[in-house]
């Protein structure tokens, strides 16, 4: 059976929830730092994933709407990073190659968000009708 959305979801699925995008951006750095210490190498993947996660939850409407949210947390942490790193580097100074594994990086984060936020969202759709 294909799950068609309404006029609602439609309409919510191109309204973002700033609130859970902001709250995204802040879990994600917060369990970033907190898990540097129990799992370095893989901290910033299931600090995406799980912010993401939450922020899925919290998006209304769609299992689109959640993999939308994800991503944009994804995709402004990818944003801040870059910032960072080229403020505390000093600029590219001429290597090219550290701008394309930023951008890789960026590309990773805005994916790792949009499987958080679809876990996020299917996650509420299956505690919805459970009740």
């Amino acid at each position: 059976m294909v799950n068609k959305m309404d006029s609602e979801e439609k309409e919510a699925l191109f309204m973002f929830n700033w609130k859970a995008i902001i709250i995204g951006i802040v879990l994600t750095l917060l369990l970033g730092i907190g898990l540097r210490f129990i799992i370095p190498s893989l901290s910033g993947i299931i600090s995406i994933i799980i912010a993401c996660a939450v922020v899925g939850y919290m998006a209304k409407g769609h299992v689109m709407n959640g993999a939308i949210h994800g991503g944009a947390v994804g995709a402004i942490e990818g944003i801040i990073t870059i910032i960072l790193v080229l403020y505390f580097s000093g600029g590219l100074a001429g290597n090219n190659n550290v701008m394309m594994i930023l951008l890789l990086a960026l590309i990773g984060d805005i994916s790792l968000g949009i499987i958080g936020g679809t876990i996020g969202n299917i996650l509420k759709m299956f505690s919805i009708s459970k009740s």
